[in-house]
């Protein structure tokens, strides 16, 4: 993907928007995407171009293989079989290992996000929250977790 600049210059998106008067990045994490995009070395790299460019980084994870938001929460493939107590474990697991990745290479993140657009739960079918016939009831009730 390209982008330019106010001159129509190509140039890396990141200064561009810094430029623009954006002083913060929020990176995604996804456990295991298929094409390698938003895993941890790819975040990684965003997050170290990010600091060098002198902006603040959130670190939002997702806890999924792909996209996490209200209309899917999907636990990653190599989750699929795990009890509670595994699940649990490997949520733990996978933010102590991106965390310490991007500590042992100079990278703090500012804030982190635990999971991403969770109104509803996450990790389905495990993590659902239910509520009878509506995500937007304020009554909700925990299915496993």
């Amino acid at each position: 993907v390209l982008f330019y600049d106010s001159l129509g210059q190509a140039a890396d998106g990141m200064r561009v928007m810094r430029d623009a008067g954006m002083n913060s990045v929020r990176l995604r994490v996804w456990v295991n995407h298929s094409t390698g995009w938003c895993n941890k070395e790819d975040v990684i790299i965003k997050a170290k171009r990010a600091v060098a460019l002198k902006l603040r980084v959130m670190i939002d994870f997702h806890y999924s293989d792909f996209f996490a938001d209200p209309s899917r929460q999907n636990i990653p493939v190599d989750w699929a079989d795990y009890d509670l107590a595994q699940m649990k474990q490997a949520v733990v697991d996978h933010t102590i290992d991106v965390l310490s990745a991007l500590k042992a290479e100079g990278v703090t993140p500012e804030w982190i996000q635990v999971g991403n657009e969770t109104r509803n739960g996450m990790l389905w079918p495990m993590g659902q929250l239910i509520t009878g016939s509506s995500v937007n009831s304020s009554r909700m009730v925990v299915n496993s977790i």
